[in-house]
């Protein structure tokens, strides 16, 4: 196999530690907040094929309502399908494993 396209590192390390932080910190709100947690658990029962408009759609309500641009980039990291299964074991857990 041959590799065409090597992304830019800087990039691919950006986007590597961002969906780890937003992640953190959103886990972190959801297990203190139930509020929270309830929309997260709502939106992670959507089927795989419409969770991605499900999420876009908190995000713009979110957005309208002033939330902080870290918090709504810590929802769309659960549009990753494997993020969104940590977060669901995590949401269902309380945070323990």
């Amino acid at each position: 196999m041959t590799i065409t396209h090597v992304p830019d590192r800087r990039r691919v390390e950006h986007w590597m530690a961002l969906p780890n932080e937003a992640f953190i910190k959103l886990m972190q709100v959801a297990l203190e907040d139930s509020a929270v947690r309830e929309t997260l658990l709502a939106v992670l029962a959507f089927d795989v094929s419409i969770r991605g408009y499900a999420i876009e759609q908190l995000v713009t309500n979110m957005q309208a309502q002033g939330a902080p641009a870290d918090f709504v980039a810590a929802i769309l990291c659960l549009k990753d399908v494997h993020i969104a299964s940590t977060a669901l074991d995590m949401l269902t857990t309380g945070g323990r494993k």
